[in-house]
């Protein structure tokens, strides 16, 4: 696929999805989710199984933020902040 292409696709996906998404600060949370790269070397590696609805709005969320020229656009910087605002809420 060219890069034209590519980039067309990731338009069109864009403007189809809502565009509410949440970011928490680094400070919001008592653990930070998503330190400077180099700095993952105490992290642990998980499998985790998913839906593909679920996976798919992931890899979505993703997308949007790298159009917005955002950092931690893949799915594991996704989910760890989803469970840094889950420790959040349920005051962990």
């Amino acid at each position: 696929m060219s890069k034209k292409a590519k980039l067309s696709q990731l338009n069109n996906q864009i403007e189809k999805s809502p565009t509410k998404t949440h970011r928490p600060s680094k400070k919001e949370s008592g653990i930070q989710a998503n330190p400077e790269r180099g700095e993952r070397g105490n992290f642990l590696k998980i499998t985790m199984t998913l839906p593909p609805a679920m996976l798919g709005k992931l890899r979505q969320l993703g997308l949007e933020r790298k159009a917005e020229g955002k950092r931690d656009t893949d799915v594991s910087s996704l989910i760890r902040e989803a469970v840094s605002l889950l420790f959040d809420v349920e005051k962990v």
